[in-house]
């Protein structure tokens, strides 16, 4: 198994489960965002000199959230440029996604300033064929079902050693080793398993590929 824990963050958990029970009817469309201007380079310095940036660092989360709501891609589209001129890399990237019947926005930034700090939470927003369903900041999700809009503040899962505003990601740490030892216990295969993640990783790297040649990527190429 690896540590992919985006998807074992109790929102998406939660999204996940609303799209599994049919809430929104079948998912056509969908936006997976983490745009911010925190100052990700103190705490990460290699990411100033690398020339592959934002998208193997935050991305390839954002793509494995599509997966998880969505399904595989068939395709993807990549566009990225570089706003902070003391980097190598990219720091801004929009990825568009081709699924069977869906197509997935991501998008990642490292330079989007706003008068509201979310770092480090990211943003969803699905559209199906019987409503939508909106993460938006501070885990506040509405769901749009048939006509009736629910609302609700999402209150993330209290731990001892948890704190603010990393308790979401803290928490989602708990929630995949208990899915793994769940996993190990009853001889089931994980949801990020090794194969599962070499798919996450063509994606990855077709993003790139994309990138450099122009083109959409179909995914699968690589292997």
């Amino acid at each position: 198994m690896v540590h992919e824990n985006f998807r074992f963050q109790y929102p998406m958990r939660r999204i996940k489960e609303l799209v599994d029970a049919g809430a929104i009817g079948r998912p056509f469309f969908g936006r997976v965002s983490f745009r911010t201007a925190h100052d990700v380079y103190s705490a990460q310095p290699w990411l100033v000199d690398n020339e592959r940036m934002i998208i193997i660092d935050v991305a390839v989360h954002l793509f494995d959230l599509a997966r998880c709501f969505f399904g595989e891609p068939q395709t993807l589209y990549t566009d990225a440029l570089r706003v902070n001129p003391i980097i190598s890399g990219e720091d801004v990237a929009t990825v568009l996604m081709h699924m069977d019947g869906a197509t997935c926005i991501v998008d990642a930034s490292y330079e989007t300033k706003s008068d509201h700090n979310t770092y480090p939470q990211t943003f969803v927003t699905l559209e199906g064929t019987d409503g939508t369903i909106t993460l938006g900041p501070d885990y506040h999700l509405q769901v749009v079902s048939r006509g009736v809009v629910t609302n609700e503040d999402l209150v993330i899962p209290e731990h001892h050693w948890a704190s603010v505003p990393w308790n979401a990601i803290q928490d989602s740490v708990y929630n995949i080793q208990r899915h793994w030892v769940d996993c190990l216990t009853t001889g089931t295969t994980p949801e990020t398993s090794g194969t599962d993640t070499l798919t996450l990783l063509d994606i990855t790297l077709g993003a790139y590929i994309s990138l450099d040649s122009g083109e959409r990527y179909s995914v699968g190429s690589l292997s």
